[in-house]
């Protein structure tokens, strides 16, 4: 079933179909790269910053994605690098990421989330949404990444934000 741009499956729980957006991000992928032969690779990297990733990105925020799927999705922006940067599929792309100092996919949708979670914190006067907030920030999802991320989401800024997800992507790719 579709409703509002994302693909849901039928059963007990709710759950996103990400099969959809992954077969039209690769479509846009490829008529990007198709049409942009003579581009320089920073103006390809734009353009599938700007066509592509909404595509895979739309809803993380909100939606949960389990680690499987956010794999899947994380997979499909890696191979856009590859692509446009001409690597082969065994080629770790993460070097490329950070150097260009741009994020894996799995850390865009953390950003989104916390990003979302913030302004519905600070920028939002709709008590039901506070509620909703106050109720997420007790689950153990929300405590955990926060932890993981240091993010105090009553305490940090937007760029702070911003920092602390690039620092441990940053580390990641140094660990590596």
């Amino acid at each position: 079933m579709k409703y509002l741009g994302m693909f849901f499956t039928a059963g007990q729980k709710l759950e996103s179909d990400i099969g959809c957006s992954v077969r039209i991000f690769y479509t846009a992928a490829n008529t990007i790269y198709s049409r942009s032969k003579y581009a320089s690779e920073m103006s390809k990297l734009f353009l599938m910053e700007t066509f592509c990733l909404p595509l895979i990105s739309y809803g993380c925020e909100c939606i949960y994605y389990d680690s499987k799927r956010v794999g899947k999705l994380n997979a499909c922006w890696n191979n856009a690098y590859r692509k446009v940067f001409g690597m082969r599929v065994w080629d770790s792309v993460k070097e490329i990421q950070f150097l260009c100092e741009r994020l894996d996919f799995r850390h865009i949708c953390l950003l989104k989330k916390f990003l979302f979670l913030h302004r519905l914190l600070y920028k939002l006067d709709n008590g039901v949404l506070k509620q909703c907030f106050v109720s997420y920030s007790q689950s153990v999802e929300f405590v955990s990444m926060c932890y993981d991320f240091d993010v105090m989401i009553d305490v940090c800024t937007e760029q702070d934000i911003r920092h602390k997800i690039f620092e441990h992507f940053s580390c990641a790719v140094k660990s590596n």
